[in-house]
């Protein structure tokens, strides 16, 4: 009869802690970061997009980098911001300034669980009509 009530009191306390088991979604984090397409208007700034993002979160923080040059190294004269936000983000002009290099990474808030999207790099380039921003591998 002992060996009865504990092997009960066992496969209850199991069935208590399994029942309780916290459930995931499939919230993920953002896969890329781009950049909307087309010459870079200053009047708007530089808007960066992330992609292939679930729905199914409950804060994007953004983390940038504004930099001056192409180098790997901070100099003093580079911007950090960190920010809330949604899907995009806009760095306007008067950040950008004449800084050539950007780096993003999307950090996302699924419910406690924080996932960070890998960091990705723009550089602005001077086409042959415009600027625009591109990707770059890092």
């Amino acid at each position: 009869m002992r060996k009865n009530v504990t092997w009960c009191a066992v496969l209850l306390g199991l069935v208590v802690i399994l029942s309780c088991e916290e459930e995931r979604s499939e919230c993920t984090h953002a896969k890329n970061i781009g950049v909307e397409a087309g010459c870079y208007d200053p009047a708007l700034g530089l808007t960066l997009v992330a992609l292939d993002i679930n729905p199914d979160y409950n804060n994007l923080a953004w983390e940038i980098q504004v930099l001056s040059d192409l180098t790997t190294g901070w100099t003093p004269n580079d911007i950090r911001i960190i920010e809330s936000g949604h899907e995009t983000f806009t760095i306007p002009d008067s950040v950008l300034l004449d800084n050539i290099h950007v780096m993003a990474r999307v950090r996302t808030d699924c419910g406690g669980w924080y996932l960070y999207s890998k960091y990705f790099s723009f550089i602005r380039v001077n086409a042959a009509n415009c600027t625009v921003w591109e990707q770059n591998e890092i």
